[in-house]
């Protein structure tokens, strides 16, 4: 008998996307969700922009990075991630990682993703719990030159050399 392996479906991420004076639900929120929109969850994060430095330098080093369909991606600099039902996100800023309420950022646009349904509770909970333990380490212009540095040489190093080449060929 034959057996061939079942194909898993991918779990997939749900994107939302805010506008100015629009704010994504919590189950605490007080506002009435938009039929068809998820709640954010502990776990859930944000993706937003900004037109200050670091957010410019963000995109600049993403617009080097992402070419072609990918480009899209530079359009955001900033992320956080929700930790509780009363939309409290967590977020690296210039004064370093800080909690402060999703409603920071009523005036601008944002996207939610939402992580698959699949996803257990407990990798939820330990999303937060990593978020908490970030709680007021520093971030500034160090940690974005050192990023920038890791991803310019990540991207350089990941090809494969002809040395590998010929030890794998044996």
């Amino acid at each position: 008998m034959d057996s061939a392996p079942v194909p898993r479906d991918r779990p997939s991420y749900r994107r939302e996307r805010y506008g100015p004076r629009e704010r994504v639900a919590t189950p605490q929120t007080p506002i009435v969700p938009v039929t068809g929109r998820p709640l954010a969850r502990p776990g859930d994060f944000i993706l937003t922009h900004s037109s200050g430095w670091y957010g410019t330098l963000i995109r600049f080093g993403e617009a080097l990075r992402y070419r072609g369909s990918y480009k899209v991606f530079a359009h955001w600099s900033h992320a956080g991630i929700f930790v509780d039902d009363s939309g409290e996100i967590i977020e690296a800023l210039g004064g370093g990682v800080q909690k402060r309420n999703i409603s920071v950022y009523d005036e601008t646009e944002y996207v939610v993703v939402h992580v698959p349904v699949e996803t257990s509770p407990l990798d939820r909970q330990h999303a937060v719990e990593f978020a908490d333990f970030c709680l007021h380490d520093p971030y500034g212009w160090l940690t974005i030159i050192s990023i920038a540095f890791c991803e310019n040489a990540r991207e350089k190093l990941d090809h494969v050399t002809p040395r590998e080449r010929r030890d794998a060929a044996g």
